[in-house]
């Protein structure tokens, strides 16, 4: 069965260059991120994750599933490095992510580790199958959390499509996000015009 590293490999084949995660912030900051840059975030924090928390294949990693590109980022890097992926409370968290709009202090944690990241026993087949089928190309503006329904349909159900997804604070005006980011489908909120997948 594939896995999403796997999935995030072929699409970084395919066209790396795509926007993948675009993110808003409360204070209506704006942020893009491609297929390769999320896959060079990746690759450095698997590398962080096996060498400096000493994460192992088949070890439980918590994540904390605030709605940010930098969790997108850790549950992927945890599924490439094996680890058995699970959301947890941000005190219960294994990791404490600071979740910034540019992520420079999470940069400073894992710049020193490869750009690439060959996964010898990636994991994340269960947590992929249980994400739903979207449309090819699906552009998703989500409010919820990287967890349960918000996992399938803000980050594995659009990697999986070969779509890409857009983060949005709760307090954001989400009816302009949508319109100017040319968003397919929302997810956690009623945007008339725009069918509603959770």
């Amino acid at each position: 069965m594939i896995t999403p590293a796997a999935l995030l490999d072929n699409e970084l084949r395919r066209d790396g260059a795509r926007p993948f995660i675009t993110a808003y912030d409360a204070d209506g900051g704006r942020v893009e991120l491609s297929v390769a840059t999320i896959a060079n975030w990746v690759a450095k924090t698997a590398g962080y994750l096996e060498d400096e928390i000493g994460i192992e294949p088949g070890e439980q990693l918590r994540v904390e599933p605030t709605l940010h590109w930098l969790t997108a980022v850790v549950l992927l890097a945890g599924w490439t490095v094996g680890a058995d992926v699970v959301t947890a409370p941000r005190g219960e968290a294994l990791i404490d992510v600071p979740f910034e709009p540019m992520g420079v202090a999470f940069s400073r944690m894992v710049a020193a580790y490869p750009d690439h990241y060959v996964a010898a026993s990636p994991t994340g087949e269960s947590a992929l199958s249980a994400a739903p089928s979207l449309p090819a190309g699906v552009r998703v503006l989500t409010t919820l959390p990287l967890e349960g329904d918000g996992l399938g349909l803000g980050l594995l159900g659009p990697l999986a499509a070969g779509g890409s997804a857009v983060y949005a604070a709760a307090d954001t005006n989400h009816s302009v996000i949508a319109t100017e980011e040319r968003v397919t489908h929302t997810a956690g909120i009623d945007l008339v015009g725009l069918p509603r997948l959770g």
